[in-house]
C-alpha cells in the first residue's frame, strides 16, 4: 500500500461485435480488477526441489499423507501432490511456517498431518474421521481410536 492507497492490478479483455443488421460494431471491454492486498495475505506453502515448485494455498490443503520417505498432500479440489521428504519433515516445514500464527495442523498417527479446519466426522467405534471442505469435496480417513479420541478431545477444547 502506497501513499495512495492499495495497489490495484487489472486485466482488460478487448472483445468487439459486429451487428450484421444494423451494420455496426460494438466494442466491450471487460476490466478485471484485483486487489493485490487480497493477494499477498494468502498463507502460502512453498515447496521447492530440484525440479518442481510447488505454490499452495494453505487453506485449501486438507491433510498431509505419509508414504514412506514421500508424503502425499491432499488439497480440497482432490488435487494430489507428492513431495520428497518425510512427514516428520513436513510438520517441521509446517510449524516454521505458521510460527506466531493460527494453529491450522495437528499430526493424528503416525500416518496423517490433518486441516483442524475441515473435520467434519470423527466416529472413534468405526475408526473413521472425514474431512470436508463444507462445499463440495470430502475424504474419509481410517486412523486408530486412540488418536481419534486425542483429536475429540482437542476439538472440544479448543472449540475450533
Amino acid at each position: 500500500m502506497d501513499k495512495f492507497g492499495p495497489k490495484i492490478m487489472y486485466e482488460a479483455t478487448f472483445c468487439r461485435i459486429y451487428f450484421a443488421q444494423f451494420n455496426i460494431y460494438y466494442y466491450i471491454c471487460h476490466l478485471n480488477i484485483k486487489n493485490t492486498k487480497d493477494m499477498t495475505n494468502k498463507d502460502w506453502l512453498f515447496l521447492n526441489s530440484r525440479d518442481d515448485l510447488l505454490r499452495i494455498d494453505m487453506r485449501e490443503i486438507a491433510y498431509f499423507e505419509a508414504d514412506g520417505n514421500y508424503t502425499d498432500i491432499m488439497l480440497s479440489n482432490k488435487l494430489k501432490c507428492t513431495v520428497g521428504m518425510s512427514l516428520g519433515k513436513m510438520e517441521a516445514i509446517l510449524s516454521e511456517r505458521l510460527q506466531g500464527k493460527v494453529m491450522y495442523f495437528a499430526r493424528i498417527g503416525k500416518r496423517y498431518v490433518i486441516n483442524l479446519n475441515m473435520v467434519f466426522q470423527i466416529n472413534v467405534l468405526k475408526h473413521r474421521l472425514v474431512l470436508s471442505d463444507f462445499r463440495q469435496c470430502y475424504y474419509t480417513l481410517d486412523v486408530s481410536k486412540d488418536a481419534l479420541k486425542k483429536l475429540k478431545e482437542l476439538m472440544i477444547q479448543v472449540k475450533i
